[in-house]
């Protein structure tokens, strides 16, 4: 987790959490014209239904929380 803060802080990134997704990444979707359908965290024991590589990286590291969106593109037109 440390490592993870200090690479942040170097990146100038917010600390990542529920709060943060709701008041700026979820407008920030919704400007660029997604639909977002849904959004929560996803307990680490579900972690490995996700088949992929960084979800195997972060399993059995209980201090890390895994948020998700799930968000429709808009349609285009033809």
């Amino acid at each position: 987790m440390e490592r993870d803060r200090a690479e942040m802080e170097r990146l100038g990134l917010e600390t990542f959490s529920a709060a943060h997704m709701d008041s700026v990444l979820i407008p920030r979707y919704e400007d660029a014209g997604f639909k977002v359908l849904e959004t929560d965290a996803l307990p680490s024991s579900e972690w490995s239904r996700l088949q992929t590589s960084w979800a195997k990286r972060l399993q059995g590291n209980a201090n890390r929380t895994l948020f998700y969106i799930v968000a429709r593109a808009p349609e285009v037109e033809k």
